[in-house]
């Protein structure tokens, strides 16, 4: 009888397991969803000159005049955002960049990127650099339309911050 009991007591023990009630650590996804404050904006291209045997013209620097919001929401995933600055562009002065979207996303753990299905059809992805609990960067590159230039890939590295 005590051997049964015994047994049945070592089976209860090893069915129940070891109870943790610590709360898991939030997902990527729960942790981006929020509202974010665009805070800096770095950015970076080519534009081409026109002037046969000239080479491109490099421009980089830190926008200025900036305003952003990203609301980043899951189930569904979505993200709205709508943000502007100035950009200083050699020769040409300082150029207006804004833009406004929206899209549903994924997360990639694999490639640290969140990938964007725009609303009016297009693609294109966030790399995650760095996150911290209230600040998060991305890099991204943007197809601008420049005026008399046409269009061209601009390197952007946002920073935001939790609303």
């Amino acid at each position: 009888m005590r051997k049964a009991l015994l047994l049945l007591f070592v089976a209860t023990m090893f069915a129940c397991g070891n109870s943790d009630d610590t709360p898991s650590e939030p997902t990527i996804e729960e942790q981006l969803a929020a509202n974010w404050q665009l805070t800096e904006v770095d950015y970076s291209s080519t534009i081409p000159t026109g002037i046969l045997g000239t080479s491109p013209l490099p421009i980089s620097g830190s926008g200025t005049n900036l305003t952003g919001d990203f609301s980043i929401t899951t189930d569904p995933n979505r993200i709205v955002w709508s943000y502007s600055f100035d950009a200083a562009i050699p020769i040409l002065g300082t150029l207006p960049v804004s833009q406004s979207n929206s899209a549903d996303w994924s997360w990639d753990e694999s490639t640290q990127m969140v990938n964007l299905s725009l609303d009016d059809g297009t693609s294109m992805s966030l790399k995650l650099i760095s996150f911290e609990a209230d600040e998060v960067v991305f890099t991204s590159i943007l197809p601008y339309a420049v005026p008399q230039v046409g269009t061209i890939d601009v390197n952007l590295q946002l920073t935001l911050n939790r609303q």
